[in-house]
């Protein structure tokens, strides 16, 4: 039985929630899994074993150590525990448990301690979302080889081969019929690329640029900023069915990352498994890791310090056919490649079950 156990409340719609939940899910689908957490309401039906820790608190680092009591007091019987949090890890090491850290980024002055002192246990091994991160903790660690392992993030590819996209949805928010929809999904924040987005509206008047995601106090911000009737947002979606029938509306899809993203160096975006997987073209930046998925092969490329390189891109999807197609195709491998079911069948063996 593999535990996954986290402090992070799975309601949430943030990426760290749906990619745990996710993992969980698929643990589930190959084997036993129990996922603890904090209690919280979620209107989506769950099918496995989920023990919900009700804390006196859900704020700062009282929630942690409270989360953490609980566990120390009832549940030590672990033997296999998954976990993204690092005092999670720990403990179960202490308690002589086979414990896999999945890592998503640098280690701050803590983690770095914690890391280097778990290190020296056989029972301790590390997840890594990416090929970068995976060298940088094996440089600065020496972990062996045989303990580190890179995983990424993962799409439902299945499900978006299945879904049908539904024109419904997205035919009301056009100002315009029959333009092209340019997809962008997820954060708005800084270093996101939406700078960009009033120069792709002013050089292509055929292009609708629609922004799935992002918070609504962030979306007005943007609006207000971009003021362009071709710049259409939608910040929630009701369903997962729905996100994706919304999603495969697009004709091509962007991913506008740029250098000045803390994370850029190591980070598996779980969006650009969602464009690979939506069979449409897609133009995007190879900023750090990125680069490790997207390339010349499978995407129109550019630089995100020079705005002309975006629009030389977006010309290329319309003028390309005949390479607009093979590098689609090549694009689709990465979702065929990264699903759920494999990325749980790989923890699976990580942990030595078979």
């Amino acid at each position: 039985m593999i535990y996954y156990i986290t402090q992070t409340l799975i309601n949430s719609a943030n990426a760290q929630s749906v990619q745990i939940r996710k993992t969980v899910e698929s643990l589930h689908q190959s084997g036993q899994v129990t996922l603890i957490s904090p209690v919280c309401e979620l209107e989506a039906p769950l099918n496995f074993n989920w023990v919900k820790l009700r804390l006196f608190t859900y704020r700062g680092r009282v929630k942690y150590l409270n989360f953490l009591l609980q566990l120390l007091v009832n549940y030590r019987h672990p033997r296999m525990v998954y976990t993204r949090d690092i005092l999670v890890a720990l403990l179960y090491v202490t308690l002589g448990a086979v414990v896999i850290y999945e890592a998503h980024q640098k280690p701050s002055a803590a983690v770095n301690f914690i890391v280097g002192f778990l290190k020296n246990f056989q029972k301790f091994k590390v997840v890594t979302i990416s090929d970068a991160l995976r060298k940088y903790y094996l440089k600065n660690y020496k972990l062996p080889n045989d303990r580190i392992l890179t995983i990424r993030s993962a799409v439902d590819f299945e499900k978006y081969q299945n879904t049908m996209k539904c024109s419904d949805l997205i035919d009301d928010l056009l100002p315009v019929p029959d333009q092209k929809i340019l997809l962008h999904s997820g954060s708005i924040g800084p270093g996101r690329g939406t700078d960009l987005f009033s120069g792709v509206l002013k050089e292509f008047p055929n292009i609708v640029i629609l922004q799935v995601g992002g918070s609504d106090s962030d979306l007005l911000l943007l609006r207000n900023k971009i003021r362009n009737k071709r710049f259409v947002t939608v910040s929630r979606v009701e369903c997962e069915d729905s996100l994706i029938a919304l999603q495969l509306c697009a004709d091509f899809s962007l991913f506008p990352m740029s250098n000045n993203v803390e994370t850029a160096w190591c980070c598996s975006p779980m969006k650009i498994f969602e464009y690979a997987a939506l069979g449409k073209p897609l133009v995007s930046t190879t900023v750090g890791a990125v680069s490790e998925l997207i390339n010349e092969q499978n995407a129109f490329t550019f630089d995100s310090d020079q705005p002309e390189t975006l629009m030389d891109a977006i010309r290329g999807v319309f003028r390309e056919n005949s390479i607009t197609s093979i590098k689609t195709a090549n694009l689709k491998t990465i979702a065929v490649n990264n699903t759920w079911k494999l990325r749980a069948e790989t923890i699976r063996l990580f942990f030595g079950e078979h």
